[in-house]
């Protein structure tokens, strides 16, 4: 990878569980990549997805959403 790595994760996101999230900074750190994880308290999984509604599996979270686009534009500019 040679591009740089922004992973937004729900913290509370019961499709990746820690274990998963670890394993994936294991890899990232392996392959010397410019990375980083924000793990955001409070939100699930489609946190930025504003259909999204199953709650406690994928639902919105308007200001976690707002924060995470916020990171995406940064690390874009």
């Amino acid at each position: 990878i040679k591009g740089k790595v922004l992973v937004l994760h729900g913290a509370d996101d019961p499709s990746v569980p820690p274990d998963e999230v670890a394993g994936f900074e294991a890899e990232m750190r392996a392959a010397k990549v410019d990375w980083q994880v924000v793990s955001f308290g409070g939100a699930v999984h489609s946190f930025t997805d504003p259909k999204a509604n199953v709650p406690g599996r994928a639902q919105y979270h308007p200001v976690v959403a707002a924060r995470a686009f916020s990171m995406m534009d940064a690390l874009f500019a």
